[in-house]
């Protein structure tokens, strides 16, 4: 009796006290969205190719005391215009680009109206830099200048080179998604294009040569 009571004031002591936060996790298809988001929930390699993800998928992930709820969202063309709603309650925005393809022009013109968007002032983004276990793939410095992160303000921008199937920099991602946990959405003001009184830096971090040590699971 009294294990099944201490049991239960840990669950409730877990439920009230742990961080929450929504993700969403967009790209073009064939990106490796449906991937990447496996990789984080198992923290190890995925080596089957998934389906790609038709409409969208929602999958909850725990992570310490963080608990992720996120929105993979297919990157067909008929698709792109629901990112914004996935989007904009989300704590971060994870974008995704297959680094192995070296000309990127089409993401950037999806990563341009994504930015550019009102209802989606401020709200971090991570650009990842997917198959950089392929060769010839794209550096951080190349996946910078072809998508022109230096030129995004008012929110903070990212970005990592990762591989998803072999589960390479996902302490990188996991890191940034815990950082951001439980952000406050901008203000009405502030989304409708009013400037924040105290307006976010601009970053762009280069992940880590070598990938991370695998966090134990």
């Amino acid at each position: 009796m009294f294990q099944w009571f201490s049991g239960l004031l840990t669950s409730i002591k877990e439920f009230l006290f742990q961080k929450q936060m929504e993700v969403a996790v967009i790209g073009l298809q064939n990106a490796g969205k449906s991937t990447l988001v496996q990789a984080i929930s198992e923290g190890r390699p995925v080596p089957e190719a998934l389906l790609p993800t038709i409409g969208y998928n929602v999958k909850s992930i725990k992570k310490g005391g963080l608990s992720i709820k996120v929105w993979d969202c297919g990157g067909q063309q008929q698709l792109r215009p629901q990112w914004v709603q996935y989007c904009s309650e989300a704590s971060c925005i994870l974008y995704v680009v297959d680094s192995s393809m070296l000309d990127l022009e089409e993401s950037l013109r999806e990563l341009r109206t994504i930015v550019a968007h009102p209802q989606l002032a401020e709200i971090p983004l991570l650009v990842l830099g997917n198959k950089n276990d392929l060769d010839p793939h794209l550096s951080v410095g190349q996946l910078v200048a072809q998508l022109s992160l230096k030129s995004i303000t008012g929110r903070e921008v990212a970005c990592y080179s990762i591989s998803a199937k072999e589960a390479r920099n996902m302490d990188s991602v996991i890191n940034f998604l815990i950082k951001h946990a439980e952000r406050r959405r901008p203000s009405a003001n502030s989304a409708s294009g009013a400037s924040p009184s105290t307006p976010p830096s601009p970053l762009v971090t280069p992940a880590p040569a070598k990938a991370p040590p695998r966090r134990p699971e």
